[in-house]
């Protein structure tokens, strides 16, 4: 039996892969397979194989798939090749393809992300111990830790703008659609903690995602003010208002116009999507910070 489609046998219980060319049916039915389940096999699996979403999207009456890659876009995105393949089920030469690369590169062990093991959880609870102050309603702790603040492309969203950015960058755009405010190198010092965790934590693929930045939403009120963005940009709000619209806070750089978040509740990182069209003028204020090693949802200053 072929390893390779092991983790969508344990999924969907229906495959018996006896020759290659029994992998391209099966790869076709497990397109329909659940999609969260894979994460929780990834440890005993040698190798993936994530289906394309682009034939759910056909098949499904509603838009739950709209802007979606594949069937797992975590595993597509943060564990990559060589523990997991995109494949696309109707194209058989390219699945042919895919599994001949896979075969050529074979890999004995599973490999499961750091954040999903026990240790990761532990660290990401105490994080939260340790930055959340309970006792303070209006402020948190969280919030003094540096960030970086970026004036988005028009059209995208902050979660896009944010993953757009390599860490390591060190010539930041200064007169383009995008800036940053600052950025610091945190240079790991001998035995730390962070020396320590390394050899654990350290992504075992080529994913490029964990050197990109991200959309960090608990900051979106110390940028949703006109002294940030004159301060930051040099811009002249001539007209400011709040709104509580989904894009806000943006700025209008024709219309000299800063608009802010009226309502908390509506401060968002996914707004607005490839399928809203937006207005071609307004360009959102966007907090970003980095990524710790293995860990998404945490940063390198929260250890």
């Amino acid at each position: 039996m072929y390893p390779v489609l092991r983790a969508w046998q344990l999924v969907c219980k229906r495959f018996t892969v006896n020759s290659p060319g029994d992998i391209i049916s099966a790869c076709e039915v497990a397109l329909f397979c659940p999609g969260p389940v894979p994460l929780h096999t990834r440890s005993s699996p040698p190798t993936m194989l994530v289906p394309s979403s682009h034939l759910i999207q056909l098949s499904s009456p509603l838009n739950w798939y709209e802007g979606l890659t594949s069937q797992h876009p975590y595993i597509e995105q943060y564990v990559g090749e060589p523990y997991s393949y995109l494949m696309l089920p109707e194209d058989a030469e390219q699945i042919r393809a895919t599994v001949r690369r896979l075969l050529i590169n074979p890999i004995e062990d599973g490999y499961i992300p750091f954040e999903f093991s026990a240790i990761g959880y532990l660290e990401r609870l105490n994080a939260l111990l340790d930055h959340q102050d309970f006792c303070n309603r209006t402020t948190s702790t969280i919030a003094h830790h540096q960030f970086i603040p970026i004036l988005a492309p028009a059209g995208w969203s902050c979660n896009r703008a944010c993953e757009s950015l390599d860490r390591s960058q060190v010539n930041f755009s200064t007169g383009g659609n995008v800036r940053l405010f600052s950025i610091s190198d945190n240079h790991l010092r001998p035995h730390s903690y962070s020396d320590l965790r390394l050899p654990f934590a350290r992504p075992r693929t080529k994913s490029v995602m964990w050197q990109r930045l991200r959309c960090a939403p608990e900051y979106f009120p110390l940028v949703n003010n006109p002294n940030t963005v004159i301060r930051t940009w040099n811009i002249t709000c001539e007209m400011k208002s709040h709104s509580a619209e989904m894009i806000a806070p943006y700025v209008d750089r024709t219309m000299g116009e800063c608009t802010f978040q009226a309502d908390p509740l509506r401060f968002s990182c996914a707004y607005p999507d490839d399928s809203e069209p937006g207005i071609p003028t307004r360009q959102r204020v966007c907090p970003c910070r980095d990524r710790l090693a293995g860990q998404n949802a945490i940063g390198e200053q929260y250890v």
